[in-house]
């Protein structure tokens, strides 16, 4: 997956408003919310994953598989 990491890399500044509006769009729950919900405590909740996110990768937590026989160490 090294290629999703850049593509998220690359469009960080708009990957939020992107993933607010997938979900607005596709999910009837977050459909129904106010616009200021979704701007606001929606959006600050999904900046806060991929921030997480972002920080795992960089300390070594979280990065791509190294294939179909590689036990992640969770699975150890």
């Amino acid at each position: 997956m090294p290629g999703l990491h850049a593509r998220m890399a690359v469009r960080r500044g708009d990957f939020t408003g992107a993933v607010v509006a997938r979900c607005a769009a596709e999910v009837p729950f977050y459909g129904e919310l106010p616009r200021r919900t979704l701007e606001g405590e929606v959006a600050r909740s999904i900046t806060a994953v991929h921030e997480l996110l972002r920080s795992l990768r960089g300390d070594g937590v979280m990065g791509p598989r190294r294939g179909r026989g590689h036990r992640s160490h969770w699975q150890q």
